[in-house]
């Protein structure tokens, strides 16, 4: 049975702040407004000898101008590039109001699906030396080429350790890799914590930085890449999507269980659950998103008849996008005169374990303005013309869609308040 209302006799868990970069803005409100606009940037991806690779989505000039100018800080000179755009981003935070018990029972969960790539590669190309001794056979592994910091930085707990430290904040840090839905799970896992009062605030995100050599290629060789060079090159439900375009993008939130004025919107429902089709597949009707969906309603209280502006997932594949609108069909096709999609990859490529946290803060601007959304420059598939025209009436709530390699499925269903 549904519940009618939601139980507050667990604690309430409120979204206070929340940052972001991505390749539609340098922040949240320039990101939405770039999305209304139809404004983004693309990078060009090359491999190590300067062969163009693709286009994907960047960050602003502004944004890769502030990343890049950390590597001329000596703590900051060996970083990965996903740590230096979490930091990036969480400079857009004011964290002044955190008491010191506060900081001390803060939190830190970060989310990213192929964390340190470039220092990865960059390193793993200078072990492997390309012109071995006469006397050697390739491979010729050198000892000479690693260095102290290698490790640590390359490990995947770097992105939630650094961010801690740098904050001091002490609530302990974790780091989670949930494919593409790493960053929506690190905040559906921070609500529960806080939930559970294992903390008394918590700071969850993620951060993708994907348009390296290796990953443009393992991506390709699965298959998932668009084989067409459209505008805009990832066509997100469109009728004539090709596969998805990677993007770079960083986003944090900070949750807590105090109701505060600054506060924007709170976390009501969270679901997870697995996709079982292999390591890349998805179930024709995405059986493990359906789930997700409806644990996420059921502990929000509410049904899907009440959700104002639903925030797909949209990689921009065929098969994955196809399986995610027969979910949403599944569950929401009765009330589609009243559900609104907010459909937001094409301005910003997919951007993997950070797709969840950029989503969850457009689905606040969604709400704060009033369900006036984003319209993709494209036509959308035939299977969803039944829903809502976009921007109408009055919007509450929002839930946000999640799905990754593996199987991974996630929803979160937040509230707006105070707004």
């Amino acid at each position: 049975m549904l519940k009618t209302s939601v139980d507050y006799h667990k604690p309430r868990v409120f979204i206070h702040q929340i940052a972001q970069i991505s390749a539609a803005g340098d922040d949240l409100t320039s990101g939405y407004h770039g999305l209304l606009l139809g404004q983004y940037h693309l990078k060009d991806v090359h491999d190590y000898s300067g062969k163009l690779l693709g286009v994907g989505y960047g960050y602003s000039p502004v944004t890769t101008k502030n990343i890049a100018a950390l590597q001329n800080i000596k703590e900051w000179r060996h970083s990965d590039d996903t740590v230096r755009a979490l930091y990036v981003v969480s400079q857009q935070l004011n964290l002044d109001g955190l008491s010191r018990e506060d900081r001390q029972n803060t939190g830190v969960i970060v989310g990213s699906s192929r964390g340190a790539s470039a220092l990865l590669e960059q390193t793993i190309s200078a072990y492997y030396q390309p012109k071995p001794p006469a006397d050697q056979k390739a491979p010729f592994f050198t000892q000479f080429t690693i260095r102290s910091h290698t490790s640590p930085n390359t490990t995947s707990s770097a992105t939630s350790s650094f961010l801690a430290q740098k904050l001091r904040l002490g609530g302990g840090h974790f780091s989670l890799a949930s494919a593409c839905t790493s960053s929506l799970q690190s905040i559906g896992i921070g609500f529960k914590l806080l939930r559970c009062n294992m903390m008394s605030h918590a700071l969850c995100g993620g951060v993708e930085a994907p348009l390296t050599p290796y990953v443009w290629q393992i991506l390709k060789k699965a298959g998932v890449l668009s084989t067409k060079n459209g505008s805009p090159p990832l066509m997100a439900f469109g009728q004539n999507r090709s596969g998805m375009v990677p993007g770079e993008g960083a986003g944090l939130v900070l949750l807590s269980r105090r109701e505060e004025p600054k506060a924007t919107a709170e976390i009501i429902g969270y679901g997870s659950a697995t996709e079982h089709a292999g390591s890349v597949g998805i179930t024709r009707h995405a059986q493990g998103l359906q789930k997700a969906i409806n644990i996420a309603l059921n502990e929000a209280g509410i049904s899907a008849e009440q959700i104002d502006v639903l925030t797909i997932h949209g990689s921009g594949t065929r098969q994955g996008d196809g399986a995610e609108i027969m979910a949403i069909k599944e569950i929401f096709a009765c009330f589609s005169g009243k559900v609104s999609l907010l459909i937001s990859p094409w301005a910003t490529g997919h951007t993997l374990g950070a797709s969840g946290v950029l989503k969850l803060g457009w689905s606040i601007e969604a709400l704060k303005q009033h369900g006036k959304l984003p319209t993709p420059p494209y036509e959308l598939d035939q299977k969803i013309s039944g829903f809502r025209p976009l921007g109408l009436g009055k919007a509450t709530y929002s839930c946000i869609l999640g799905l990754g390699f593996g199987g991974s499925a996630a929803a979160l269903v937040i509230k707006k308040i105070n707004l």
